[in-house]
């Protein structure tokens, strides 16, 4: 791969990432994995590209993916904590302190369904 080609590549593939994370769309994420690792491969091969890949900015772009994809597992695991919450019939009555921590009023018992 020409250093031009693959500095593209990387860049453009950056910017998808960046818009599929955007828009919450993780399964077009998890298809780039494969691009992502055979230019990480080309990178391993020629060190010299990858200092110029920094140089040229596309470290940045790859920093700000990666924070999105941490606040993105942070998001999944929140919300895979609640459903857990649900399904357990633990829902009861909750507070935040002063310091936005939530605490826990009680208030368990079963949920009595009416229709």
């Amino acid at each position: 791969m020409h250093k031009d080609d693959w500095a593209d590549d990387l860049r453009d593939l950056l910017e998808r990432e960046h818009g599929a994370l955007l828009s919450g769309r993780l399964e077009d994420v998890a298809r780039l994995i494969p691009l992502k690792e055979r230019i990480a491969e080309e990178l391993a091969r020629n060190p010299q590209a990858a200092e110029d890949a920094r140089l040229s900015g596309l470290g940045r772009l790859a920093r700000r993916n990666a924070e999105l994809l941490a606040a993105a597992r942070r998001g999944l695991e929140s919300a895979q904590a609640r459903l857990a919450l649900i399904r357990g019939g633990g829902v009861g009555l909750n507070t935040y302190d002063h310091r936005g921590q939530r605490a826990d009023l009680g208030g368990r018992g079963r949920v009595i369904r009416r229709a």
